[in-house]
């Protein structure tokens, strides 16, 4: 399975999904947080995990646009979700 991530207001089609999924897998690499931690972490209140992961999204997502669209968007209109492949 993969952490995947939607953005609502993604702009330059899918690079900025692809820019904060890499900031999870990094996250995940960093932490040693499986997947459906991350996903849990990120559905639940602040703690200072999910602040430190939305803040390096928000970052992500700022270098490929701009940091108003990044800070408005992000996490109000940011979806993680597990991908699982078909067998």
């Amino acid at each position: 399975m993969t952490v995947v991530v939607d953005i609502e207001d993604r702009q330059y089609d899918y690079t900025d999904e692809e820019k904060a999924a890499q900031v999870v897998a990094d996250f995940q690499a960093e932490t040693g947080l499986g997947d459906e931690f991350v996903i849990d972490l990120w559905n639940s209140d602040s703690t200072p995990q999910r602040s430190l992961l939305e803040q390096r999204i928000i970052a992500a997502v700022d270098l490929n646009g701009s940091a108003k669209r990044a800070q408005e968007t992000v996490p109000a209109g940011i979806t993680l979700y597990l991908e699982t492949e078909e067998a």
